[in-house]
């Protein structure tokens, strides 16, 4: 009969012909040859704690095997590393408000689960961006970063309402300068550098202003002038003269006659302009005597604001039915024409031919008359520059009544046609 083993000897046998031992080697499917196989088969994980979260961070290890965590912690990535491998865990996305960093994160297996990695979170820092304001009179309008507009109303410290992050960059400009002066920013920009930033500088200085004058002759009584329709300055002799309001550089002005000498007219040359930097001091008055009269008129079913205008230049605002006068005299004998530049919102306004031009004959027109009623629109066609070929703004019918119409602006429709009264007109429809 055979001689049986005894079952102890099979076992040792077992383990001394180098088989597997370890349950997770056997899962694994791992064919061991000693002790430092079970160990380079193992699968170990990678994780640590988390602290200070408040929202959602998102971490990484070599790169992807992203893990989502909401909640401080322990953690540990899903993916398990072979003994040996290599790990690297960085911060894919950080919470709002928060800044994570990572510690002991990176390493090699070593034979065991990694749980040293720790993640600290803490709220990002704001900082505040101001300075101060020296040399203010008034009120400037600060901007930072295109935004964040700050009305500063007095000298001293300012301090924008919006904080900003650590690292953050920082413009501020001049949105709008005081009443009379301009307002400069030094030390404007920059990075925000984990401090609050209060070395803006804003200088504000007054604006310089220039005068506005020149010299009158031939003057034999009292003559009134005027600037921009104001700033009266009578004057009763020949020599310079300068208006008592100074304009800052870029105005614009206007010197007109109010009120002529009795006996005289008086005409200004060189009157209007645009201030450049310098006092304005060649403005010339000239009076002589003469027989000069007055242009004017009357305005009736006015319910808005009329302009008119005549041939010398003069413009009249009118806003109410009653007479009216042009300030600049003219000669005897000179020749005239008024018309009407805009007209009230929802009326026309018509000048009779017959008075609307005219002849200085000896004394002071008065019979302008202007006739406004209610806007009556018929259907016309655009007038096209015959020299341009671009629309005129103005629209006619076939019996030439032509008027300002908004249709009439823009690239012609065409085709063009010549119209009864001679312009072209294209096939633009309008009202006049």
């Amino acid at each position: 009969m055979a001689r049986r083993m005894p079952l102890i000897a099979l076992v040792g046998l077992a383990f001394a012909c180098g088989g597997p031992t370890d349950p997770a080697e056997i899962a694994n499917g791992g064919v061991s040859k000693g002790p430092l196989a079970v160990t380079r088969n193992r699968l170990y994980g990678v994780g640590g704690t988390i602290s200070g979260l408040s929202g959602t961070v998102v971490l990484q290890d070599n790169a992807g095997d992203n893990l989502s965590r909401n909640v401080g912690g322990p953690f540990t990535f899903a993916t398990r590393l072979p003994n040996g491998s290599t790990y690297s865990v960085t911060v894919l996305l950080q919470p709002a408000g928060q800044a994570c960093t990572v510690a002991n994160g990176s390493g090699t297996i070593n034979g065991s689960n990694v749980t040293s990695v720790a993640v600290s979170c803490a709220a990002i820092p704001f900082f505040s961006v101001g300075g101060t304001v020296s040399g203010l009179s008034g009120t400037v309008v600060l901007e930072n970063n295109g935004g964040d507009m700050l009305n500063v109303f007095a000298n001293g410290s300012f301090a924008f309402p919006t904080a900003l992050a650590n690292g953050s960059s920082y413009a501020v400009t001049v949105l709008t300068n005081p009443a009379g002066q301009t307002c400069t920013v030094t030390n404007a920009s920059g990075t925000v550098a984990g401090a609050n930033v209060t070395n803006v500088a804003v200088s504000c200085m007054m604006n310089p202003l220039y005068s506005l004058g020149g010299f009158i002759s031939g003057v034999s009584g009292t003559v009134v002038l005027q600037d921009n329709g104001g700033d009266n300055l009578a004057l009763v002799a020949d020599g310079s003269f300068v208006f008592a309001t100074p304009l800052a550089n870029g105005s614009s002005y206007k010197v007109s006659v109010l009120s002529q000498p009795s006996g005289q007219a008086c005409t200004v040359t060189n009157g209007t302009g645009t201030i450049a930097g310098t006092n304005v001091t060649n403005v010339a008055v000239t009076c002589a005597a003469g027989a000069y009269y007055t242009l004017g008129g009357s305005v009736s079913g006015l319910s808005g604001t009329l302009v008119l205008q005549d041939t010398t230049g003069d413009v009249l605002t009118l806003t109410a039915d009653g007479p009216f006068t042009f300030p600049t005299l003219l000669a005897d004998g000179s020749t005239y024409t008024v018309w009407v530049t805009s007209w009230p919102s929802g009326q026309t306004c018509a000048i009779p031919n017959a008075v609307a031009n005219g002849t200085i004959s000896g004394a002071n027109v008065t019979n302008v008359a202007v006739s406004c009623a209610p806007a009556i629109y018929s259907q016309g066609y655009c007038i096209v520059d015959e020299v341009t070929g671009l629309l005129t703004g103005v629209c006619m019918d076939l019996y030439c009544l032509a008027g300002l119409s908004p249709n009439c602006a823009g690239t012609p429709n065409g085709p063009l046609v010549q119209a009864a009264c001679g312009p072209l007109i294209d096939s633009t429809p309008c009202l006049y």
